[in-house]
């Protein structure tokens, strides 16, 4: 019965990685277009005013959206492709069930602040919504850049849920 149960949950667990992993190839290249916009955008920008001594009007509100779009999209990508940053001198000295526990307590902590960040952009999105808010030189609306940053963490969420349960799942089989 045990094993049947740690069987589905650990398909579970790789089913959400795969929606992971799909919601990060699709930021990947939203993280680069606007990566690469925001390239264009200051390039033109520089040019415009050294050249022409007349710079884009707006583009720094531009560049900065464009960055958090870049930023937001990019994140789970460091994530699942394991390029973050992560503090193992310690750890890894420590016997393997003492290392499944850190990893689970640590990967719990991560996945609530992923959560809380996707509520309170949301939350922040929805009152841009409703009190019209708009960046003051170009007239954006500013919803839509909240709404992508907690679009960006979703995937992260999930990610560091995967990991929670594989923890998990590492501490029960170390255990017997």
């Amino acid at each position: 019965m045990r094993g049947r149960v740690t069987e589905r949950l650990s398909m579970a667990a790789d089913k959400v990685y795969g929606v992971g992993r799909w919601m990060t190839r699709w930021l990947l290249w939203v993280g680069v277009a606007s990566g690469v916009a925001c390239l264009i955008i200051t390039f033109a920008d520089v040019l415009g005013y050294k050249v022409l001594r007349h710079p884009i009007v707006g583009a720094y509100d531009l560049v900065c959206f464009l960055l958090l779009i870049t930023l937001a999209a990019i994140g789970s990508v460091t994530l699942i492709n394991d390029r973050h940053l992560s503090v193992d001198l310690l750890v890894a000295k420590l016997p393997k069930q003492v290392q499944a526990v850190a990893e689970s307590v640590v990967s719990f902590l991560s996945l609530v602040v992923a959560v809380t960040v996707v509520w309170y952009s949301i939350r922040l999105g929805l009152s841009f919504i409703k009190l019209g808010d708009i960046s003051l030189t170009t007239g954006i609306p500013l919803y839509p850049f909240a709404f992508m940053v907690a679009a960006g963490f979703v995937p992260i969420a999930l990610l560091f849920l995967v990991k929670i349960v594989k923890s998990i799942l590492a501490l029960r089989l170390l255990s017997k």
